[in-house]
């Protein structure tokens, strides 16, 4: 079987397993919204004084916080507007347009802007599965999947459909991939792979709960 016919087939059910409930939380994105019909360069410089917000001026860049929300936007002299840390793909569109109008209202010379190219280039989700799992077991049924306790955190490293995962004993999974839909997906379709690693088997004793990568 390959890697997703493991993870879409159904074991039997005198050897099933329950899973916990499984719960999916994103917990940043990272996107990417284009300002179109500038007339020139934006000029860092003007906005870091005139926007009503808190602002950072770098060499090439200008960087646009909100208060109550750990997030950051990067505005290039080209119009590129680059966000960190959104707690959601929604949430991310909307504070992206929110700086293009920003810029549109406080720039005179930007007043016939338009934005294009909304596009999400990192998704990181955590997957709470409620299976511990055997993590010595999870190595030798996944292809090319990593195991070094010793050089790196106490967990199993792998790819799967574009997204990287890291896999920790308490059956939690920090999932990164650049489409929220395929880290959704990756997530949903963890449960049986985790399930046959039968971590009620005996566990070495490097093998201990970790939470977060």
């Amino acid at each position: 079987l390959t890697l997703l016919d493991s993870l879409h087939s159904e074991m039997d059910d005198d050897e099933a397993e329950k899973p916990g409930e499984l719960s999916f939380e994103v917990k940043n994105v990272t996107a990417q919204l284009q300002i179109i019909k500038l007339e020139e360069e934006l000029d860092l410089d003007y906005l870091h004084r005139a926007l009503p917000v808190s602002t950072d001026l770098k060499v090439n860049s200008l960087y646009v916080y909100f208060k109550g929300i750990r997030l950051s936007v990067c505005v290039l002299r080209s119009g590129k507007l680059i966000l960190f840390g959104g707690p959601s793909v929604e949430a991310t569109h909307v504070y992206l347009r929110k700086v293009a109008r920003l810029i549109q209202k406080y720039d005179d010379r930007c007043s016939k802007i338009e934005v294009s190219d909304f596009r999400v280039t990192l998704v990181h989700a955590m997957v709470t599965t409620g299976i511990e799992v055997n993590l010595i077991r999870l190595v030798s049924l996944v292809k090319n999947a990593t195991y070094e306790p010793e050089l790196d955190l106490n967990c199993v490293r792998f790819e799967l459909n574009e997204c990287k995962l890291c896999v920790f004993y308490n059956g939690k999974v920090s999932i990164k991939g650049g489409c929220y839909q395929d880290v959704k997906s990756v997530g949903e379709s963890l449960a049986n792979l985790l399930l046959q690693t039968r971590a009620n088997q005996h566990q070495p004793k490097a093998q201990q709960s970790q939470d977060s990568d």
